[in-house]
């Protein structure tokens, strides 16, 4: 079976941070932050066959990251930053570090042509359904999704702290039909790059 893989875009990790809080969304701190990523991701998946960052999504104690972007806002939020973050992050994000855990707030207004029409619309979206959820409730709302279940259980039985969560995963306990299409894609991606040498 092929293994589903996308690309991972910083440009629209940091945009997609800069829409949220730009659009009042409170408490954008690192656990809020990795929770809207999931949900626009994934919701982008089921309903057009590709997540909008492309990144890789790992399951550990409290549920789905996706791991380029955790790396990355962790960098931003830290006192004491090392620059493994997207030089973006410093030009349309700042960061209030008045609180326990320091949280993202604009400082301009996102470019918002990075995304497609439809990135816009899912993620208008999870900013209706979640963006005044708190970062735990969120959390917790990961952990019903079948997907997350399941990696959750893995990681349990193998005793590790954290395991991948394949894209297949995403499709389980959904009504999307898009799987069989996503798959070929991938099948014609991986192709037409063994032609390529």
């Amino acid at each position: 079976m092929t293994q589903i893989r996308f690309k991972f875009d910083p440009e629209k990790l940091v945009q997609a941070l800069a829409f949220f809080a730009s659009h009042g969304v409170k408490d954008l701190d690192t656990l809020k932050a990795v929770k809207l990523l999931y949900f626009a991701d994934r919701q982008h998946l089921l309903r057009y066959g590709r997540p909008i960052l492309g990144d890789d999504y790992y399951c550990m104690k409290n549920g789905p990251i996706p791991t380029n972007a955790l790396s990355q806002i962790q960098d931003a939020l830290s006192p004491n930053p090392t620059g493994d973050h997207d030089a973006l992050f410093d030009e349309y994000l700042g960061v209030d570090r008045a609180h326990q855990y320091p949280r993202f707030t604009t400082t301009r207004e996102p470019d918002v042509d990075v995304f497609s029409a439809s990135d816009i619309e899912v993620l208008a979206d999870v900013l209706a359904t979640y963006g005044s959820t708190s970062a735990w409730k969120l959390r917790d709302l990961t952990h019903l999704d079948e997907c997350v279940k399941r990696a959750d259980e893995e990681r349990l039985t193998r005793g590790v702290g954290s395991v991948r969560i394949p894209f297949e995963l995403f499709f389980l306990g959904t009504d999307s039909k898009l799987l069989p299409l996503v798959e070929a894609d991938q099948e014609n991606r991986d192709f037409a790059e063994s032609l390529s040498w």
